[in-house]
């Protein structure tokens, strides 16, 4: 049986905060592809990083396959 693939947003970060002279990527999964956008993506990755001194580079949905399976 094949691996089910999960759709999550990929972040790619950049900016002034920590290890800033390194770009950062992070992603988060979206249980519920259809019920988040774009820019309830980036708004979550807002949330969660700009305090750190973060900005988003770039945004895209990627198709992944857990670990855990």
């Amino acid at each position: 049986m094949m691996p089910k693939k999960v759709k999550t947003w990929e972040v790619v970060l950049w900016g002034t905060g920590v290890d800033s002279h390194w770009n950062h990527s992070t992603s988060f999964r979206t249980e519920h592809v259809s019920e988040v956008s774009e820019e309830r993506a980036r708004a979550e990755a807002r949330k969660r990083y700009a305090v750190n001194g973060w900005s988003i580079y770039s945004v895209r949905q990627v198709e992944t396959v857990p670990v855990d399976q």
